[in-house]
C-alpha cells in the first residue's frame, strides 16, 4: 500500500488534490447529471447522490453543507434528504459538525475493524482511530429511516477473514 496520506485503494487519491469544490460547482455538478438523464428518459427520478471521491468531503466541510442546503431547497432542486448520503473515512473534526447539516444518510468507508490495517487502507485513521470515529458515530442525531452504512471493501489476503468477520460484530454505533 501507498505511504501518503491518501487511501491506497482510491485511484483518484493518487491523482493528487488540487483544490476543493464550491457549493456551486458541487451543486451544478449535480443539475448537469440530472439534466442529461432527464434529456435521455423524461421519466427518470430525480437521482440520489452520494459525496465522495476525489478528496473527503468532510474537509470541505463548509461548501459541502451549502451544497446539501441548496439540493434539498424544496423550491430548487427538491432532493429529499433520504437521496443524498455522504461518506467519510472517518475525518472526527467533520464528524462533530454533522449536527450543523440538514439531516441526510451516512457512510462510513470502514474496510477494517483492526486499527493496524485501517491504517494502511486509510491513513487518516492514524489520526483518527475507528474506534473515536464510532464513538463520534453514536453523537449524530438520525431521523426516523436515516441510516449509516457501513462501506467494506473486501481485499484478498487482507480483510477477509473470520477473525475480520467477529471483531465486526463487535464495532458498533448503537
Amino acid at each position: 500500500f501507498p505511504s501518503h496520506d491518501n487511501c491506497s485503494f482510491c485511484f483518484t487519491g493518487t491523482q493528487g488534490l488540487k483544490r476543493h469544490l464550491t457549493s456551486g460547482e458541487i451543486v451544478g455538478q449535480y443539475l448537469a447529471v440530472r439534466n442529461w438523464l432527464h434529456q435521455k428518459d423524461s421519466r427518470a427520478l430525480t437521482p440520489s447522490i452520494v459525496f465522495m471521491g476525489q478528496g473527503e468531503p468532510l474537509h470541505n466541510v463548509d461548501e459541502v453543507k451549502k451544497a446539501i442546503e441548496v439540493l434539498n431547497e424544496p423550491t430548487f432542486a427538491g432532493v429529499g434528504h433520504r437521496q443524498m448520503t455522504l461518506s467519510t473515512v472517518g475525518f472526527l473534526p467533520g464528524i462533530s459538525r454533522l449536527k450543523e447539516f440538514p439531516r441526510i444518510n451516512l457512510a462510513l468507508s470502514l474496510h477494517s475493524p483492526f486499527e493496524e490495517e485501517r491504517n494502511k487502507l486509510i491513513p487518516v485513521n492514524a489520526k483518527y482511530p475507528i474506534t473515536e470515529v464510532m464513538k463520534a458515530l453514536d453523537e449524530v442525531p438520525l431521523l426516523p429511516r436515516q441510516f449509516i452504512t457501513f462501506e467494506y471493501l473486501l481485499v484478498k489476503d487482507f480483510n477477509m477473514t473470520v477473525r475480520h468477520a467477529d471483531a465486526l460484530q463487535q464495532l458498533h454505533v448503537s
